[in-house]
């Protein structure tokens, strides 16, 4: 009787430890982040999981922009206790931009294989920046000279005269009526001036 309680805890002990065993080694973090939007391929790409991953037993496969899967035996891998880094930047050095996938296969402490997945974009354009409105440029305006007060423009007559057969035209200024006059009378008093001497002479 007593054998056959000793026998059923024990099973019990085995029953209640199983899941714990057969846990799977879970994915906790990837560096760089999933989806993220990157200037230029990173060297390296790190998955870690939640317990230690047996590096015999873990693979990779890196698909750069151009669709060309790249196998890494675990040789070609890093594996440090819980964290597999693979190598990038190195696999696809003339990639051109756009999305990268990388799966990394490592197998859990109960014996089964875990599979994980990571997909980032490199090498993508930054985006154009606002272009500012153009400036219009301001029409030159012309500002007339004032005249001064108190001055008036003397009018000008132009006539034209023939050169060896070429019209050249000439702008003479218009004598004032005022100006003839006083020429008028200087010219008779310098005459009648004169007269007088003649006669006295005489």
């Amino acid at each position: 009787m007593l054998a056959c309680a000793s026998l059923v805890f024990v099973a019990g002990l085995a029953v209640v430890s199983a899941p714990a065993a057969s846990a799977h080694d879970d994915l906790i973090g990837v560096d760089p982040v999933a989806g993220a939007v990157l200037d230029v391929p990173p060297p390296d790409a790190t998955f870690t999981f939640s317990a230690p991953v047996a590096a015999q037993f873990t693979a990779a496969a890196v698909t750069p922009p151009s669709g060309d899967e790249i196998l890494l035996s675990p040789r070609e891998l890093v594996v440090s206790d819980a964290d597999v880094r693979v190598p990038v930047a190195d696999l696809a050095p003339t990639a051109a931009a756009g999305t990268w996938a990388i799966v990394v296969r490592v197998v859990s402490v109960d014996g089964h294989p875990v599979e994980s997945t990571l997909t980032f974009t490199a090498g993508a354009a930054p985006m154009p920046s606002a272009t500012p409105a153009a400036r219009s440029a301001a029409a030159p305006t012309s500002s007339a000279t004032p005249t001064p007060s108190g001055a008036s423009e003397s009018p000008r007559t132009e006539s034209v005269t023939t050169v060896a057969g070429e019209s050249v035209s000439v702008d003479r200024p218009t004598v004032s009526p005022t100006l003839v006059a006083i020429l008028f009378v200087v010219a008779v008093v310098v005459a009648g001036a004169g007269l007088f001497t003649l006669a006295r002479r005489e």
